[in-house]
């Protein structure tokens, strides 16, 4: 059994050509784990927006009823923060589901 006998220029040739392909494959797998990051900070920041929303109406009922109120009033604010930590919620669903695509990025 004879074995080919390649000229060194080749090889190296071949050589460059793989580390090149690899090189653009990692930068492209950098720029999506970049992206999925940037993702990720997006979700966060709107996750973050319901929660300091939830905790000012929080801190507006806790007011109310340190000043008197109708029950009307506070039953209207209940319904309302119900929906605020439904949204909450569905917020930190989107940022665990984003963690998670980042992760798959980073592998």
């Amino acid at each position: 059994m004879t074995m080919p006998i390649y000229p060194l220029v080749e090889v190296l040739e071949v050589k460059i050509r793989r580390v090149e392909k690899q090189e653009k494959i990692v930068n492209e797998k950098r720029e999506v784990l970049e992206r999925e990051e940037k993702k990720l900070k997006d979700v966060e920041e709107a996750r973050d927006k319901v929660l300091n929303h939830r905790n000012d109406k929080l801190q507006q009922l806790r007011d109310e009823l340190d000043g008197g109120t109708t029950s009307d009033k506070i039953k209207q604010m209940k319904f309302y923060l119900d929906d605020v930590k439904e949204k909450l919620v569905v917020e930190e669903k989107k940022v665990e589901e984003q963690k998670e695509q980042v992760e798959v990025a980073k592998k």
